[in-house]
């Protein structure tokens, strides 16, 4: 028999562990099955902690290379995968993000071997422009996150909502480690906003959207892929904040039997089958480890 080590870039610490989860319960799936149908190849998942950053990541991506993966699944966070690559393409490595949305990775210098199973958040951003326009959202304040993924979504949404003489109530971007709101949602107070938008990940969300309850701003409040789970309702004190809080994600294929055989052996191995990015990791894996055994087939 044949040994496929396949490497996974999982957000375990950081700003979106709380996704960590369902990324490794699919991979597990995925490795699972793989060793049921192929009786030639033993694969084996290697788990390395991006921390949705990209120096941590480019390190745990080195931990990868040097237990000679096959090839990395991940990263997450854009930011992480930006970092990664850096050291997988170095090793001839490559990687298959199964959640990384940020327009940079499109035209990043990856030597080809960098890719993706989801959309570019040019897209995305079209989207959230469309949700926030179906739902007459008016006077918006953005509030977003300065990292890879917060700016480029942030910019894909501006770019779709602006016309040539108009101008967001309120534009402000934090660091993704921020915990205080306050003073921005006073800004969105002050300002007299009508409507947020806002791009950020499950804990810094969570703390934004109290932050408005607690100063009184009732307005429409629309998130993107990064709240877009049932766990983040998990990130709240008051649960009942969540009332009403819309998000955008790239849609999922359409129901075909792969789909409906991975949500019940997800489900089956304790996964939620509500998950963010779960079935996209799942997909990632299964490409790896179809490309190592067509390689060693040659």
């Amino acid at each position: 028999t044949t040994t496929v080590k396949i490497g996974l870039l999982s957000p375990i610490t950081g700003p979106i562990a709380v996704y960590a989860p369902g990324f490794s319960d699919a991979a597990n799936v995925a490795i699972a099955e793989l060793n049921a149908a192929n009786a030639a190849y033993v694969f084996e998942l290697v788990v390395g902690d991006s921390g949705c950053d990209g120096t941590t990541a480019a390190s745990a991506a080195q931990t990868l290379v040097d237990a000679g993966v096959a090839g990395i699944a991940g990263a997450a966070c854009s930011g992480a995968t930006l970092g990664a690559i850096e050291v997988a393409k170095a090793a001839s490595t490559p990687m298959v993000s199964y959640a990384s949305t940020s327009p940079a990775i499109t035209a990043h210098a990856d030597d080809g071997y960098l890719f993706r199973v989801v959309p570019s958040d040019a897209q995305q951003g079209q989207a959230m422009a469309a949700v926030a326009a179906a739902e007459s959202f008016s006077n918006v304040a953005l509030i977003y996150m300065t990292n890879d993924y917060g700016a480029g979504l942030a910019d894909a949404f501006e770019g779709s909502w602006l016309g040539d003489n108009e101008s967001f109530c309120v534009k402000v971007g934090y660091d993704a480690d921020v915990t205080d709101f306050s003073t921005i949602v006073q800004q969105v107070a002050d300002g007299g906003c009508g409507s947020v938008v806002s791009v950020t990940y499950a804990t810094d969300g969570a703390g934004i959207v109290e932050e408005l309850a607690a100063q009184g701003v009732d307005v429409p409040f629309l998130g993107a892929d990064g709240i877009a789970d049932l766990a983040f309702v998990g990130e709240f004190s008051d649960a009942s904040a969540v009332a009403g809080i819309m998000a955008t994600k790239p849609s999922p294929g359409s129901d075909s039997s792969e789909k409906a055989a991975f949500e019940a052996a997800y489900t089956a191995a304790g996964g939620d089958a509500g998950g963010i990015y779960t079935a996209e990791t799942y997909d990632a894996v299964n490409i790896i480890a179809a490309a190592a055994m067509a390689d060693s087939d040659g």
